[in-house]
């Protein structure tokens, strides 16, 4: 009897131990760096990128498509479609797009080399 509870608790101890590791080597993937790297995709399969006025303007499979700082997300009109929400800062000039939540902050290229 004693024999079953000590292996008993070998067994749930390195259970535990297991858990402890995988959650230590678990990448944090924040929302905002998704957003960034669906951006940065998006604005190099564009033509015609411009920035006015803080609106990110550009042209992707023939149509014509804006990006702006809405309250507390950046949207993708025509269709208001959120690109990401929970934003704390939105800043979009002719380089760079700034966006801060509440975990992390990314500065994003608003050009690329084959604009057109």
């Amino acid at each position: 009897m004693i024999g079953f509870t000590v292996w008993g608790l070998i067994t749930i101890l390195i259970h535990q131990t297991l858990i402890l590791m995988v959650k230590i080597h678990r990448p944090t993937i924040y929302p905002i760096s998704v957003f960034k790297l669906q951006l940065t995709q998006l604005i190099n399969r564009s033509s015609n990128v411009n920035v006015e006025n803080g609106i990110l303007s550009f042209s992707f499979d023939e149509k014509q498509f804006d990006i702006s700082c809405k309250d507390s997300r950046v949207v993708k009109e025509p269709g208001y479609e959120i690109l990401i929400d929970e934003v704390t800062t939105c800043r979009i000039d002719r380089s760079l797009m700034n966006v801060c939540t509440k975990d992390k902050c990314e500065a994003m290229s608003t050009r690329h080399d084959f604009n057109t």
